[in-house]
């Protein structure tokens, strides 16, 4: 019987990506040492069985991570994966049948050029325990199991929030905090910071063209803050949301119209209970300044649905080009915000209040 070994218990992410040469990789893959060609017999498979357990009791270490043997066709010149035999089966087996005859087909097959995020997706969908791993000529290569996949959905979720934050998606800080030093926490965010600094200064201009506007109305320095916070909000929930379904796989492609049509009616209703809420504060604060507790609530309704608007349409289409949607970082969407809320009021202000 021709049986492959392959010693060690798992292979770390930079490891697999020199062995087997590929980049986007879980983070930890079990060799697959577990599998025997289909033409091996049920005691063929049982007396390997044998000498992995006289193999653990000689090393201290323990092999018998799965509970099924996976089946591979050696005849074509590589270990082709055809599918899977249970502990089981091989116990129900006749001594001399042949593994072919007793083998299932696997419930999932991942691919070593899967996303990480989509081989979670997949496995959530079908909700398997062991997955195998096969490379571009379906050779077995490897096993995934649940405490790996537990152990990735953490990386990944702490990579997500990382980036959505505004810090570099690095994996060493993903990993650990106090296990980072200084200065890769510093390179991490200062380019967001730097580039957030830049993109604010356009609220400056908007504020410099409408200076004498808003000297002659001082109201609308008072709640531009309280404009531009609701509207970062209100846009950070929306693309919290978004993000989320993206990366459970019930937001897609087919149905972005639908998530658009419906954020959309709720950032009208939102808006409005925002705008009347603003204009009750506004009033009395100003000490019954209609129109200008109008002007603001109308600026809150407006810059409300913009930045909902904003927080649906901008991980969709990042999502459409390939690209992460967390890389729609909150801090960029809310500068953003910011920016089209300064505009939006000075407008309005400009039309009804001079």
């Amino acid at each position: 019987m021709d049986v492959k070994m392959v010693r060690g218990m798992k292979l770390q992410r930079d490891q697999i990506s020199s062995v087997l040469g590929f980049a986007a990789v879980p983070a930890e893959l079990y060799p697959a040492y577990h599998h025997q060609n289909l033409d091996n017999s049920r005691n063929e498979c049982v007396d390997f069985l044998g000498r992995l357990r006289e193999m653990e009791s000689r090393d201290g270490k323990s092999f018998s991570i799965l509970d099924r043997l996976f089946v591979v066709d050696q005849l074509v010149g590589r270990e082709k994966l055809v599918g899977y035999v249970t502990m089981l089966d091989l116990l129900l087996a006749k001594p001399d049948e042949f593994v072919e005859n007793v083998s299932r087909t696997n419930e999932l097959v991942l691919s070593i050029d899967d996303d990480m995020e989509h081989v979670l997706r997949k496995l959530r969908r079908d909700n398997v325990l062991i997955a195998p791993v096969v490379d571009v000529e379906e050779k077995l290569v490897g096993v995934l199991t649940a405490s790996d996949m537990i152990r990735e959905l953490e990386f990944e979720a702490t990579d997500d929030l990382l980036r959505y934050g505004g810090v570099g998606g690095d994996e060493e800080t993903a990993e650990s905090y106090f296990g980072t030093s200084i200065r890769k926490l510093f390179l991490g965010r200062i380019t967001w910071l730097v580039g957030l600094l830049m993109l604010q200064s356009l609220s400056s201009i908007v504020l410099g063209r409408y200076q004498s506007l808003i000297e002659a109305n001082v109201v609308l320095a008072l709640f531009l803050t309280m404009l531009t916070g609701t509207g970062g909000n209100a846009g950070n929930q929306s693309s919290a949301l978004i993000i989320r379904g993206l990366a459970t796989g019930e937001i897609r492609r087919e149905n972005y119209s639908r998530v658009v049509m419906k954020e959309i009616a709720v950032g009208i209703s939102l808006s409005f209970v925002l705008a009347i809420v603003s204009f009750g504060r506004v009033y009395l604060t100003t000490g019954s300044n209609v129109l200008s507790s109008f002007t603001v609530s109308i600026a809150v309704l407006l810059t409300t649905v913009f930045a909902i608007l904003g927080g649906t349409v901008a991980p969709m289409l990042l999502e459409r080009v390939g690209v992460d949607p967390c890389n729609c970082a909150s801090p960029a969407l809310a500068t953003l915000t910011d920016v089209g809320g300064v505009l939006i009021l000075c407008s309005l202000a400009s039309i009804l209040l001079r």
